[in-house]
């Protein structure tokens, strides 16, 4: 957790954290925390320091985007957390589903060259997507509008073709999240 939130503090970047599941078997651990925190543009993660002799609370801003993987994450994340979580099911692909297994050696420039393409293309509409507000039905609350409007809105920035799905994931997912409660 200390190095998510020096890294998170100093630039706005984003983590890709796999088998988070093993991380997360406290939710009241640091790093449960700096995630809640984290999720709102200009709060702070307030923190003790230690000045010389005297300990003193420090507070920085820690906000970034996050992914986690993990089979057995809605189980172990906390609830505050899990609200704040588009979860993402992923299951193993069946038999003649993958045309080519994922060799590194062979694939790994392929996926930083679009990393480069995609960081370029949010690059040059930054502000578009900043200013974009997608239209969400009354019914979706207030929690699911905040976590999916920077999907919806780099989607709609795309193409509206994509905006329409970005949408129909953000919908089906307030509909089962209803369901399952």
């Amino acid at each position: 957790s200390a190095a998510f939130e020096r890294l998170s503090a100093v630039e706005r970047i984003a983590f890709f954290m796999d088998e988070a599941d093993r991380r997360f078997f406290n939710p009241n651990d640091g790093m449960t925390t700096a995630l809640n925190v984290g999720y709102d543009v200009g709060k702070q993660y307030i923190k003790v320091a230690v000045e010389g002799k005297d300990f003193k609370a420090v507070g920085q801003p820690i906000y970034s985007a996050v992914a986690l993987a993990g089979i057995s994450l809605p189980q172990r994340l906390a609830d505050t957390t899990l609200d704040r979580t588009i979860l993402i099911k992923m299951v193993q692909a069946k038999a003649g589903q993958i045309s080519e297994k994922y060799r590194q050696k062979k694939h790994k420039a392929k996926f930083v060259e679009l990393g480069r393409k995609l960081l370029r293309w949010v690059n040059d509409h930054q502000q578009e997507i900043a200013d974009y507000e997608p239209m969400f039905p009354d019914s979706v609350d207030g929690r699911d509008e905040e976590k999916w409007e920077p999907l919806v809105a780099i989607a709609s920035i795309a193409s509206p073709e994509l905006g329409r799905r970005a949408m129909n994931l953000a919908l089906k997912s307030v509909s089962v999240n209803e369901l399952t409660e």
